[in-house]
């Protein structure tokens, strides 16, 4: 090769070498100046500098950056150039622009379904979604804001005017502006949309990805096996199981009273009937006249509520109240256990006279003489005195008159830890304290729902006391008295309520009748 080639190629080499070199310290220079600017934005933010030294910065920002810098946050996937809260004497009152450019007084923050919800319910949220409306103190003069809210696109389109306006007004003693977002403006790194769209959603920002798609599946359950497998995704990250509770019994004890209360509940999410009898009579047959759902999809959809309660993120309670299920006993317990072993059992038992004095009235106003039970009567027939009807109810053999043989396969089947029992007595005698221990119980807040009445919703005609003499309602009490002691024996067992403290009520029932009697021993049984 010839020396004059060699040459020019070294001279090629190292001018390509030197262009190098000068590109390399110009990009250093040029990050050194960048990473110099950003610290001093950051050093004031920190440094707890005044509104009016952001003024300054947040301006040169403006001037220097209006060229670079997309002016765009994020909230709930709209795009939004932010907000400036301005303070003036003169300012009564707040104008807003909405989204769609048209004058309201409505917020302008949008949440989704599980927002809503869960700021109605519990009105405590961990992540709640950025409102551009709040009603912010001006520290010094301590008047409400007034507060400007841009349509999408106008400040990104139109920043010299916005700076133009910016630096006309700071030139005003009067007004003092605090830029709201101000952190989206001073970083042109900071992916805002990213950012906001997720803080926005509150179902994102309550869940983790695993947790959505199990509730998004659970949305779609037409089976009992889907609802297993979603509870199992779900992992007891939700505020309530579906479904959460059942109310088993027992009839004629004010079951429907304590669901007319809970109905009041934002927390709760009744059924759109109370007894579906989905693990009773519907196993028979759905044509059974006692079966309430049409199929399991209806049963899944219209009774347990799934769909509804998993597009609220399981922030309601969902419940079966069929109240025939405690009179079923070990048998039904471990068939539901199987079924839904997560969920919580709520018990509810009367002084047994009462209740069934309750349960055959119930029946003969109805004009339903017989059952399929093995008392097979269940109503009193006309002219027949009521010691005659009740008397095989309260027989040892007799299937509705007693307790303690149900309730105790139902204590075997299921953790004590997941019953809760009411006695009726305490329930009427101190409704609010025995309602806040069961919203207690099932994760419900206890302080909602606020001034709500309770009452008897099942009361019926001609329910007042019933006539009978006094030895022979001593024999009923005599009758009821061994599988009430068994009762409160089985309770105290399991760690579910003192046994003196059960009994006692149920005593002082009995000996309040007693002393109802009149001199000619006829005493007036209460039959509500």
């Amino acid at each position: 090769m010839k020396p004059h080639t060699i040459k020019y190629r070294r001279i090629k080499v190292l001018v390509f070498f030197l262009l190098s070199l000068l590109t390399v310290v110009a990009l250093l220079g040029a990050l050194k100046r960048e990473s110099v600017y950003l610290a001093n934005v950051v050093e004031n933010w920190e440094s707890g500098a005044s509104h009016r030294d952001f003024q300054s910065v947040g301006t040169e920002i403006i001037s220097q950056k209006s060229k670079e810098i997309d002016h765009r946050t994020y909230v709930n996937g709209e795009e939004w150039a932010g907000t400036i809260s301005a303070t003036h004497p003169s300012d009564t009152g707040s104008k807003d622009i909405t989204p769609d450019g048209s004058n309201g007084s409505e917020s302008v923050s949008k949440s989704n379904p599980a927002s809503s919800a869960l700021s109605s319910h519990t009105n405590k949220e961990k992540n709640p979604p950025m409102n551009l409306n709040t009603d912010n103190k001006n520290e010094q003069t301590g008047d409400p804001t007034h507060e400007t809210k841009f349509p999408p696109g106008q400040l990104r389109n139109n920043n010299e005017d916005y700076e133009e306006e910016v630096n006309h007004n700071l030139e005003d003693d009067s007004q003092e502006y605090v830029y709201e977002d101000f952190a989206d403006v001073s970083d042109p790194r900071l992916d805002a949309k990213d950012e906001y769209e997720e803080d926005s959603d509150d179902e994102e920002s309550m869940f983790d990805l695993e947790t959505r798609e199990a509730l998004e599946h659970l949305k779609t359950c037409s089976t009992i096996s889907c609802i297993q497998t979603s509870h199992k995704k779900l992992k007891g990250k939700t505020k309530f199981n579906a479904p959460h509770f059942f109310l088993i019994g027992f009839q004629k004890c004010a079951t429907t009273s304590v669901n007319h209360y809970l109905r009041g509940h934002p927390e709760y999410l009744p059924s759109i009937l109370k007894e579906a009898h989905y693990f009773t009579a519907c196993q028979k047959s759905w044509n059974d006249s006692n079966c309430k759902a049409n199929s399991t999809r209806d049963y899944i959809q219209n009774f347990l509520r799934i769909k509804d309660a998993a597009e609220d993120g399981l922030l309601s309670a969902t419940v079966d109240a069929s109240v025939d299920y405690a009179w079923k006993g070990e048998e039904l317990a471990r068939e539901i256990r199987k079924v839904f072993p997560w969920l919580k059992i709520v018990v509810m038992m009367r002084e047994p006279i009462s209740r069934v004095i309750s349960y055959t009235r119930m029946w003969t106003q109805k004009g339903v003489r017989v059952s399929t039970h093995k008392d097979n009567r269940i109503a009193c027939d006309e002219n027949e005195e009521l010691f005659d009807c009740l008397y095989p109810h309260l027989t040892p053999s007799a299937y509705t008159g007693h307790y303690a043989i149900p309730l105790e396969g139902w204590l075997k089947v299921w953790p004590a830890r997941q019953i809760h029992v009411i006695q009726f007595e305490e329930f009427v005698d101190k409704t609010d304290a025995v309602m806040r221990r069961l919203k207690e119980f099932l994760g419900m807040d206890p302080t909602l729902p606020e001034n709500v009445q309770l009452y008897n919703v099942n009361t019926r005609k001609d329910s007042g006391g019933s006539p009978m003499k006094r030895r022979q309602y001593r024999t009923l009490v005599e009758m009821a008295r061994p599988d009430s002691e068994k009762v409160a024996t089985l309770l105290q067992k399991y760690g579910l309520f003192n046994k003196d403290t059960w009994m006692k009520r149920w005593e002082h029932v009995w000996d309040q009748t007693l002393q109802s009697c009149n001199a000619s021993r006829i005493c007036m049984v209460n039959s509500n």
